[in-house]
């Protein structure tokens, strides 16, 4: 049995960490493509 999928998901994330007296107070996630993630988990018609 062979899985051939649907669609494929191919990312880059960036995550940066802001810290704040030693500690870290925010961590933000950038993705190179958001049309691409939105497309990749929408329902299909």
């Amino acid at each position: 049995m062979t899985f051939t999928p649907l669609h494929v998901l191919d990312e880059h994330l960036a995550t940066v960490c802001t810290l704040q007296d030693g500690k870290v107070a925010a961590i933000e996630t950038y993705l190179s493509d958001v049309d691409g993630m939105n497309a990749f988990f929408a329902d299909l018609p």
